[in-house]
């Protein structure tokens, strides 16, 4: 795992925001305590799990116009090309079974720093992975 994760974990596990690490391949590499209060699973159900299992298992939906969202929405390849954040509303399935507004804010986690090989010096600048930060919704 690059350490560009490995930090963005770490530093999720001090946050009482749910954090769910997700790696360039579209898995979820960690998810914090916050976000496993949220999704209402356990951690090892989610490691390793395509975030559009994720998405499926939690019926997640566009909060505007209640579509599913596709699997180019959900690529965290996709990122990098806009090299910036995202924020949607989206709709999903609470451990309650109720459906529940939330906002998703996307961090793209790009390749940093002095790295010993030419392997690992490639890494520069890509993007290896996003943080996705949840933030529930409170409608009155």
């Amino acid at each position: 795992m690059p350490i560009e994760l490995i930090l963005t974990r770490q530093w999720s596990l001090h946050l009482a925001t749910p954090v769910i690490v997700v790696d360039q391949d579209d898995r979820v590499a960690f998810v914090n305590d916050a976000a496993l209060l949220l999704i209402g699973r356990d951690r090892d159900e989610l490691i390793n799990q395509p975030t559009q299992w994720l998405a499926e298992v939690l019926h997640v939906r566009d909060a505007h116009t209640g579509d599913v969202l596709d699997d180019s929405q959900l690529r965290v390849t996709s990122l990098g090309r806009d090299s910036g954040p995202r924020h949607a509303r989206l709709l999903y399935r609470a451990p309650n079974g109720r459906a529940q507004r939330i906002d998703l804010t996307s961090l793209p986690l790009e390749g940093q720093g002095e790295r010993p090989s030419a392997e690992d010096r490639a890494l520069r600048g890509m993007t290896l992975g996003a943080a996705l930060l949840f933030w529930e919704v409170h409608e009155s």
